[in-house]
């Protein structure tokens, strides 16, 4: 049952955010214009200095608003992705799992790294939902160092930035041992793959061009994304500049040598990836290297073709994991010689959604 008004109000709230966001992307054109007049602006500089929280690109010495074609040679790529179960904190049986996969095309051969909390062994830790989330990551990260270390010839694909998000979880022993990972993997070939990215790091730094106090500088919601202003600006087949991220998320990341830059490459018509990569990779030569074998990956299918296969070898299905849980509460109750018994609400429930 819903209110006689709800569908009219959905429509009127998708119609003011889709006016909004037409009136923001009208002039792209001169957004870009803009772009690239902002690497000549001469207090550009000092303005990032000042504004403390900024957070969009930050320019190297390439010109903003350029383009550049793809070299032909390419190393072969690696995919790296992993999965999870999340704990029932309905079920008596508590635990989780995880898993991250390094996938090379042609050889089977594939690195699968598990991971498994609940046993005595390794018990299931006390701590906020998200745990399990960083360490996902975290065996992502590992797995992308071992196939490093195994095949230095390779360029490792994350499916994910580079830029973790362990700064919102406020965990400094997370973002640690991710550092740690991370600068391990120095000096092999590993990016970070952001598929049609939704953020706006280009329009920040026009913003932080135009504004009249840096200082005060706030990122606009619901601004121009970075796909839209690629799109627009960069043929199909080419990459961005070369741009770096600012101080306020990179600070911990310069500190341990691993600094993070970044470009785009428009793939398709439509689709846009970022690429993120670490300090040691961010010189003409090797951003050239890094540009022409993502573009290489991702030449069958539009996108990454080893990020899709890491996906499809290593994703854990919710009929999978309802299937694990069941066993885990089989043997349970298997052990304890005691009947499964569900509260009537829940049983209704159950029986509601299984219709």
């Amino acid at each position: 049952m819903l209110a006689l008004d709800v569908y009219q109000r959905i429509d009127a709230a998708a119609r003011k955010c889709a006016s909004e966001r037409l009136e923001r992307q009208g002039d792209l054109a001169g957004l870009w214009r803009r772009l690239g007049a902002v690497g000549s602006q001469s207090d550009m500089q000092k303005r990032l200095e000042q504004a403390e929280h900024y957070l969009g690109a930050v320019p190297t010495a390439e010109q903003t608003d350029s383009s550049f074609p793809a070299i032909e040679q390419s190393l072969p790529c690696i995919g790296i992705d992993g999965s999870q179960v999340y704990p029932d904190e309905k079920s008596p049986v508590l635990w989780a799992y995880a898993q991250a996969i390094a996938f090379r095309q042609g050889h089977m051969d594939h690195l699968l790294l598990p991971r498994f909390w609940g046993d005595v062994e390794a018990p299931l830790p006390e701590s906020a939902p998200s745990w399990l989330d960083a360490e996902r990551t975290l065996l992502e990260m590992e797995a992308a160092y071992q196939a490093a270390q195994r095949w230095p010839d390779h360029l490792i694909l994350l499916d994910n930035p580079l830029i973790a998000w362990f700064d919102y979880y406020q965990n400094a022993e997370y973002l640690k041992r991710y550092l740690s990972l991370l600068k391990n993997c120095f000096p092999r070939w590993l990016a970070g793959v952001v598929s049609s990215p939704r953020s706006t790091l280009l329009v920040d730094l026009i913003r932080a061009a135009d504004c009249s106090n840096p200082q005060a500088w706030k990122r606009q919601p619901n601004d121009v994304s970075d796909t839209a202003l690629i799109r627009h600006g960069i043929p199909v087949g080419r990459r961005s500049a070369l741009f770096k991220h600012a101080p306020a998320r990179n600070r911990p990341y310069q500190a341990a040598e691993t600094a993070v830059y970044f470009f785009f490459i428009r793939l398709t018509e439509k689709e846009v990836v970022r690429v993120e990569i670490p300090q040691w990779l961010a010189q003409p030569e090797t951003v050239e290297q890094v540009h022409a074998s993502a573009l290489a990956d991702s030449f069958s299918l539009g996108y990454s073709y080893a990020l899709t296969q890491a996906h499809r070898m290593v994703v854990i299905s919710q009929d999978v994991a309802d299937a694990l849980r069941q066993r885990a509460e089989r043997v349970y109750f298997e052990e304890t010689q005691k009947t499964f018994w569900q509260s009537r609400k829940q049983a209704v429930k159950a029986a509601i959604a299984n219709r």
